[in-house]
This record gives structure tokens, C-alpha cells and sequence, in this order.
């Protein structure tokens, strides 16, 4: 059998183009740890370099006696990472607020049998690294947005953006919130403008109107809203009235994973937590309506409306008409 190259055998996969495209992502199995916090850290270089060791090992195992069976040469896959927040009302700035699995594929020739072995081994050879919080897990991403973002990995906003326009375009939608980065470069001996990383999200189509029901399709925000329990989706609701009547010509869309008003930048965002609702105007706003915003817990852009007391309706439309009229935006 010849060998298999990622870069080759799945380059639709592995090595896309640099502008959007959507394509389908079929089922694999990984090895994968959980984290938190911030990727430049000792935790996360530690995870990392356990899911190589084990990689390389399963790699290397046809120099062994028990060499698996169905063997073939392969090439390691690259690290991958899923990427989330822990907390939504934080600046998406704050690197300690990073929640991730980052993973290595693995060959089809790795069973769980294999994989329980291989993992007994290394834990012996080399106790040093936390092999017992490695997963074998199977993902399924079926239809992706994807691209090759190349620049540092502080810039990739921009190439998100040039994603979730392409996809609104194109009739398709993000259809959760978190996202999936795939390293095809080592930061430690390639400049930050040179990193080529590939960026993906799962998206669904947007269904046009049913003629037979006459009811239309909801958007990006309403169901965003459907997703989560009917109290809560009453004060979305009402949120979201709230601020379409306060800026009308404001397109709606999903970006940095919370519903979105727009007009050529983002204008406000909001999303819902389990004790509260979290609206973010930016920091501008939230100096500018300091006096007014007292009664509330702020942070740097953001302010948290408590489930257990009233919305405080005329000044969210203030503050949104405020972001619309001044240009602050974020």
C-alpha cells in the first residue's frame, strides 16, 4: 500500500485554498485531550506534547514485534483544535478564558484495543506526561465552511469574517458556536505573517420559505433564540425586538458565535448564560452610559442584565442607537 500523506491523500481535507469553500467532512477518529486556558501555557504545551508522543509511537509500532495488524506507512496528522469560551461575557481577547480539545487523527488501523494498549505502554516509559487524560474519540463535522487563514494567529478574525460572509452568500449558516483550527505549522520556527493554519465551522443551508406552510425560515438570531429554554427565549425575544426597532437598516447574523447586528462592522452582540444576559456594546458605550449602566456588572465592552430582574428596555435602545449613530463599532 502506499503511503498515506494527509497533505496528498486528503488534501481537500488538509490543504484547502486560501478563499472560503464549503465541503463535507467525513467521520474520523482522534486522540484528544480537554482544557482550559491560555494556549501559550505549560498545560497546554504538556497536552500537546502527549498527543505527539502517542501519535509518533502509533507511528513508529511496525518496528515492534506486536506491530498492529493492517499496518500501513502514514504520515502524523496535524495537531487540530476546537475552540470556545468558558465564560461569553469576558473580552474574547482574555486567552485564559479559552476552552479547547485539541487532537491528532489517527489510522484507521488503531483500534480501542490498540489504543488502551498503547496507552498503558507510554504511561510506563514516560510518566512525565499525562497520557490517562487522552480520549480515542470519532468526529463527525459533516458540512464545513473552511479556508486556509495565513498571518498570526491574533489576526484570524479577519478571516473568519470573510468566511460567514461567503457562507450568507452562498444560501448556508454557522450552525454552532465553536470552531476548528488546524495547524499545518510549528509557531516555534515560522515567522507569525507566515503561518499557514486551516479554519473551519460547521454550517447548514438556509431552507428557503415553505410554500405549502407560507411561514418563513427563521434567521440566524431567531434560531440561536430556538435553542434554548422558553423563559429565556422570551427575554431574547424581547432583546431582539427591542434592538431591530432601534436600528432597523442593522443586518442580523451570528459572529464571534452571538447573535449580531451589523451594518459594515459589528454594532452590538448579545447572548445568553446561565444566570444572566450578556450585552456588548463595546467599552466606548459602556463609558458613555457609565451614570446609567450603575445598577449593573460591566466589564471591558460588556454588561450583564440578570434573569431575576427587569430588562431595562428603553436604555438597551439607547445604547443601540447610540453604537449605530456614532459608528462604535467593534
Amino acid at each position: 500500500m502506499e503511503k498515506v500523506d494527509y497533505r496528498k491523500t486528503f488534501k481537500k481535507i488538509y490543504i484547502p485554498g486560501t478563499s472560503p469553500e464549503i465541503t463535507e467532512i467525513p467521520s474520523f477518529r482522534f486522540a484528544a485531550m480537554e482544557g482550559e486556558g491560555d494556549p501559550n501555557s505549560d498545560e497546554f504545551a504538556e497536552a500537546t506534547g502527549a498527543l505527539y508522543s502517542f501519535s509518533y509511537a502509533v507511528k513508529m509500532s511496525y518496528k515492534s514485534k506486536d506491530a498492529p495488524s493492517g499496518y500501513y506507512d502514514y504520515t502524523v496528522f496535524p495537531l487540530e483544535g476546537v475552540w470556545d469560551l468558558v465564560d461569553r461575557t469576558k473580552p474574547v481577547e482574555d486567552k485564559n478564558n479559552y476552552k479547547y480539545t485539541i487532537m491528532i487523527r489517527q489510522p484507521d488501523f488503531l483500534t480501542d484495543e490498540l489504543f488502551e494498549r498503547f496507552i498503558s505502554k507510554l504511561k510506563k516509559k514516560k510518566p512525565q506526561f499525562c497520557f490517562d487524560k487522552i480520549r480515542y474519540i470519532t468526529v463527525t463535522e459533516g458540512e464545513c465552511c473552511q479556508m486556509m487563514h495565513l498571518g498570526s494567529y491574533e489576526s484570524e478574525r479577519k478571516s473568519f469574517d470573510i468566511m460567514e460572509d461567503f457562507c450568507r452568500n452562498m444560501g448556508f449558516e454557522r450552525c454552532e458556536m465553536t470552531h476548528r483550527e488546524i495547524y499545518l505549522s510549528d509557531p516555534r520556527k515560522t515567522a507569525p505573517e507566515k503561518l499557514k493554519t486551516v479554519l473551519r465551522f460547521r454550517v447548514m443551508r438556509i431552507k428557503k420559505d415553505d410554500s405549502n406552510s407560507g411561514n418563513p425560515v427563521p434567521d440566524a438570531i431567531e434560531t440561536y433564540i430556538s435553542e434554548h429554554p422558553e423563559e429565556i427565549q422570551s427575554l431574547l425575544n424581547t432583546l431582539n425586538e427591542v434592538i431591530s426597532e432601534a436600528i432597523p437598516d442593522a443586518e442580523k447574523r451570528i459572529s464571534w458565535k452571538m447573535p449580531t447586528f451589523w451594518k459594515q462592522h459589528n454594532i452590538i452582540h448579545f447572548a445568553a448564560f446561565k444566570k444572566h444576559i450578556g450585552l456588548y456594546p463595546g467599552d466606548k458605550a459602556i463609558l458613555y452610559f457609565a451614570e446609567e449602566l450603575k445598577p449593573y456588572k460591566t466589564s471591558k465592552g460588556a454588561i450583564q442584565f440578570p434573569y431575576d430582574s427587569q430588562l431595562p428596555l428603553e436604555l438597551i435602545a439607547k445604547i443601540a442607537k447610540w453604537c449605530y449613530e456614532t459608528g462604535n463599532h467593534h
